[in-house]
């Protein structure tokens, strides 16, 4: 279940309602490479576990929105996945390696 935002209490209350599920949100900005290639990625796993009780929220940042995602999650860099079960954070990844370490960090925490 794939879904877009730009909103924080949007992802809050999508977080807060998803109780067990794995809930990866992806934050990505439209200047950088990795960011794009994050982009697809996410489209294609939201359709490999659209079974598996994942909801996957992509945030595109532009610089109004970049700063306010990056002061309310943390965010040192883009683009940048935050995982939460249970409304916890329970990981996150940066730009370095995220092809490769999304997938098995979605198979650790579904």
């Amino acid at each position: 279940m794939l879904h877009s935002t730009q909103d924080v209490d949007d992802i809050t209350a999508r977080v807060q309602k998803a109780g067990p599920k794995l809930v990866v949100v992806s934050f990505t900005d439209d200047i950088s490479s990795p960011s794009l290639l994050l982009s697809d990625l996410v489209q294609l796993l939201d359709e490999c576990y659209y079974h598996d009780n994942v909801l996957f929220i992509t945030v595109d940042c532009d610089n109004a929105v970049k700063k306010i995602m990056s002061r309310k999650y943390r965010l040192a860099d883009f683009p940048m996945s935050v995982f939460y079960k249970n409304e916890h954070e329970v990981g996150r990844i940066d730009a370095i390696g995220i092809a490769d370490r999304l997938p098995k960090m979605i198979h650790k925490y579904k």
